[in-house]
């Protein structure tokens, strides 16, 4: 199958064996720290976490090696046999993974004390649906922190611009952005999350091309930061 014909599915089973080696990247590891800040912030171990859309399973098998039980799932099989072959490498037991459907209509309901979902709603036509589920594994009281294309981004519109003038094409095996269906706007995206039931809703955005300290901190701004980390806790 050519790569301009994969679904966004086949194509990160396809880029599954090197998906690791992205959290050496800087705009990875702030990823990877926002997240794993944030869990730690709100429950501690052997709090039950879901990692929905779990890619190769480097933040969940480091949040498991902290002492959480972790259970990571994503709809690309490549991925799903990457993050078990990782985790088992780092001798890592209180973990488990599976493949899943896209929309996640078979996660079990109110059966985690966190669900993180990092850079996946873009890419899944029913986002909406999505959303609604994985509120829905949450336990009463739980957490989610879920990021999402910042709508306001000024890089992430130039990003667009470049998509359409056919500078970067979606056949790129690396232009992963290129498979993605939208931008989020901050405040629609919390009223989504109120209408499902979360509460205290609290953006951070990040990620941009700069390197270092500067890039971290100017990625803070809306309207820099190409990435929103949405978080919530979900109503009682």
């Amino acid at each position: 199958m050519s790569e301009e014909k994969k679904s966004p599915v086949d194509h990160f089973s396809a880029r599954a064996p090197e998906w690791h080696l992205l959290y050496a990247k800087p705009a990875f590891r702030q990823r990877f720290d926002l997240f794993l800040s944030g869990v730690e912030s709100v429950a501690q171990p052997p709090a039950k976490i879901l990692d929905f859309g779990c890619g190769a399973g480097v933040m969940a098998t480091e949040l498991a090696r902290r002492g959480y039980n972790v259970t990571g799932v994503d709809a690309a099989s490549g991925m799903v046999e990457a993050a078990t072959r990782y985790a088992t490498e780092q001798n890592i037991s209180n973990i488990k993974f599976y493949q899943t459907d896209t929309v996640g209509d078979t996660l079990p309901k109110n059966e985690f004390d966190i669900v993180i979902c990092s850079s996946v709603l873009e890419y899944v036509e029913r986002d909406t649906t999505l959303t609604q589920n994985l509120v829905a594994a949450i336990k009463p009281g739980g957490h989610l922190y879920i990021s999402v294309p910042n709508s306001r981004s000024i890089i992430g519109k130039l990003e667009d611009i470049v998509s359409r003038l056919g500078f970067r094409k979606r056949g790129n095996n690396n232009a992963d952005v290129f498979f993605a269906h939208k931008r989020y706007a901050a405040g629609e995206f919390a009223s989504l999350l109120k209408k499902f039931g979360m509460r205290d809703i609290q953006h951070a955005y990040f990620e941009c091309p700069f390197i270092g300290k500067l890039g971290w901190l100017v990625s803070k701004s809306s309207l820099i930061g190409v990435m929103n980390l949405t978080s919530g806790r979900k109503g009682d």
